[in-house]
């Protein structure tokens, strides 16, 4: 990609992913909501404000609400090559939370609140699916105990997905947007379809790959020095997983919302 050739050469300061990756991807959710969905989401929401705010509340609502931490992954063996619900604990995972969440915005008698709380969290959660690492797992916390150097800088694997690489390049919100945003547009018919079990086999899949260092067939050892080129390989990717979650999260809101809205016409 053009942008992402264009950071590399003339990098700048940058917040880190997280807060930011989730708002941008939730922006571009927005411009392929349904009229019908865009009025419920509005309702759903505080006045003024946008899917884009309420994008990372999950995060801080788990930090003190510790019973929602697992809501955010699920832990598959990379040695895996599908989801399985079998690896999804009782208490819920990011796979079961995103139909329990879509199930509550469906229901006519469940209250203003618990559909104001399952929109906050749905919004996150499909984001965090596509994220391989809050999926695809080696033992190690996906990633989080599997320390690297990346960018100068001692961190984990999960971090580098996290923030790392999406610091490394440089790019402005803007750029990020529009990266986004054009990957959306040009597969906005081959994305918005499928479940979060498929969703969370792709992540699988790329986790796999997540794991080892570029040219290498072997698991990266423990401290593994991760070179640019392990971003220049991942960013690709990672941008799409974004712009893939900018989609399906439209795709679940104007299924269940749309067809909500319609029913109690």
């Amino acid at each position: 990609m053009l942008l992402l050739s264009v950071a590399f050469l003339y990098p700048q300061s940058a917040v880190a992913w997280g807060a930011r990756a989730h708002s941008l991807s939730a922006q571009v959710t927005e411009t392929y909501l349904t009229p019908e969905a865009k009025a419920q989401v509005a309702e759903l929401i505080a006045p003024k404000k946008s899917l884009g705010d309420i994008a990372s509340w999950a995060d801080g609502y788990s930090r003190t609400n510790k019973k929602t931490r697992g809501w955010h992954y699920v832990n598959v063996p990379i040695s895996q090559n599908a989801y399985q619900a079998r690896y999804c604990p009782r208490s819920g995972c990011v796979v079961s939370k995103i139909a329990d969440f879509q199930a509550v915005l469906a229901d006519p008698n469940a209250s203003f609140k618990d559909k104001q709380f399952a929109l906050k969290f749905l919004v996150h959660a499909v984001q965090d699916l596509h994220q391989p690492l809050h999926v695809g797992d080696n033992g190690d916390l996906g990633g989080n105990r599997q320390r690297v150097v990346f960018n100068a800088e001692n961190s984990n694997l999960h971090r580098v997905w996290d923030s790392g690489m999406m610091h490394f390049t440089g790019m402005s919100n803007k750029q990020w947007l529009a990266a986004i945003d054009t990957l959306a547009a040009a597969h906005v018919n081959d994305w918005a379809r499928g479940s979060a079990e498929d969703w969370a086999t792709e992540s699988i899949l790329l986790s796999q790959q997540a794991y080892r260092l570029p040219g290498e067939s072997k698991i990266m050892p423990a401290n593994a020095y991760l070179p640019d080129a392990y971003a220049e390989q991942f960013l690709p990717l990672m941008t799409e997983r974004l712009a893939q979650a900018s989609i399906r999260l439209a795709y679940i809101l104007n299924v269940t919302l749309t067809d909500s809205s319609a029913s109690s016409h």
